[in-house]
């Protein structure tokens, strides 16, 4: 049993896009890999985990964080052909609130992979904004396409993994949420 446990632990913490969406209307006006959504709010909640040295100043703060993500998932929405420029042309304005752990490397100045958490919320683009869809993703890390991963982990266990790989691990994340925005509606 405890191998088991062991072998379905990483499954659980690595993939956005294998939860389902809940759909406040049917039929949803959202069409799969069509639909466009205007960026509205996103709420990054960065938590240092323990280990970190409060001396360190070459990591981004919340407010860092939270606009150097956005920039990416607006980024990969475009390259998706997913990004409405301008809410008159938005099917769906999205809002997002993510907790993101970052979990630190004995002496504080390398990083090990973020847990993430993450609620998107699908609006009307009307001034009503009401709901149309959400999905929600709890306790995920980051898990890049091998031989990437392992390198990556190697660099980890080598504390060389820090702040300056730290934007490689939100442009996963911002990926994976384009990813599973296209697959939103019928």
């Amino acid at each position: 049993m405890a191998l088991l446990r062991i072998l379905l632990l990483p499954l659980l913490l690595v993939g956005c896009a294998s939860q389902p969406f809940h759909y406040s209307q049917t039929p949803t006006p959202l069409v799969q890999g069509q639909s466009q959504y205007f960026v509205g709010a996103v709420r990054i909640k960065l938590v240092n985990g323990p280990g970190g040295d409060p001396d360190n100043l070459d990591f981004a703060d919340q407010q860092q964080l939270t606009r150097h993500f956005t920039a990416l998932l607006k980024a990969n929405l475009a390259k998706g052909k997913q990004l409405a420029a301008r809410l008159a042309d938005a099917d769906a304005v999205l809002e997002l609130d993510m907790e993101y752990v970052r979990h630190f490397n004995f002496g504080g100045r390398s990083l090990n992979k973020p847990e993430v958490s993450f609620s998107a919320y699908l609006l009307s683009p009307d001034h009503s904004l009401r709901p149309l869809a959400d999905f929600r993703v709890a306790r995920f890390t980051t898990r890049y396409p091998q031989p990437q991963d392992a390198e990556i982990n190697a660099e980890i266990a080598a504390y060389r993994w820090d702040d300056k790989d730290e934007p490689r691990d939100l442009a996963l994340i911002a990926q994976s949420i384009a990813e599973d925005l296209a697959r939103v509606g019928d």
